[in-house]
């Protein structure tokens, strides 16, 4: 068995894991917990989940279990309190980090920039208010590694068009209808990247 040099963990309001070890996962809270679910598949992760103030004794044993070089908090204190990101140093030798932004969009852009520091061929693209949408980027960005960015249904913010134009992707998948994502958002984002495709 390979053991993963990183582990994902998020307040257990944001993503609970049915399974440690698949990707089948309850979810509370979008967008970042589906736009994170893409970044631990980049890395070759699985997601582990803690309560906000607490880490779960099942998820302390798994730590302490398989080790960590790496361990990523995503989300600000008041999704995973400072004392447990304190608490989860016991479990690596390597570093404890937090990923979060402002507002959730923000931490999204985040999520990306740790996941693909050296920018992606492709970006998918959901309205970050619609779950189902989100829940089905999730897996099409996971299958084909790369990020999933979330977008107002008529805005774009500052921090994902920041992000897009640093992945400087040959292509931009949005997923939805004009209902979900509307026509002045798709043609922004053909402006940032010079094609943008459309999908539902």
């Amino acid at each position: 068995m390979t053991v993963p040099s990183e582990w994902f963990l998020f307040c257990r309001d944001t993503v609970v894991p049915v399974h440690y070890n698949a990707w089948n996962l309850r979810v509370f809270r979008a967008p970042t917990s589906l736009a994170a679910a893409a970044l631990a598949a980049a890395h070759g992760a699985p997601l582990l989940a803690v309560a906000s103030d607490d880490v779960p004794a099942a998820t302390a044993a798994e730590l302490d279990r398989l080790g960590a070089r790496r361990i990523v908090v995503i989300g600000t204190a008041d999704a995973v309190s400072d004392s447990v990101v304190d608490a989860l140093g016991a479990f690596t030798t390597g570093t404890v980090e937090r990923l979060d932004a402002a507002g959730r969009l923000g931490t999204v852009a985040a999520i990306s920039a740790d996941g693909w520091p050296t920018g992606a061929d492709a970006v998918y693209v959901v309205n970050g208010s619609d779950k189902a949408a989100l829940a089905a980027g999730a897996a099409l960005s996971a299958s084909a590694g790369a990020p999933l960015l979330a977008v107002k249904r008529s805005s774009v913010t500052s921090e994902i068009r920041a992000e897009i134009e640093r992945l400087a992707p040959a292509r931009v998948v949005v997923l939805g209808d004009t209902n979900a994502v509307d026509g002045s958002v798709l043609a922004e984002l053909s402006g940032l990247v010079g094609a943008a495709a459309a999908g539902s």
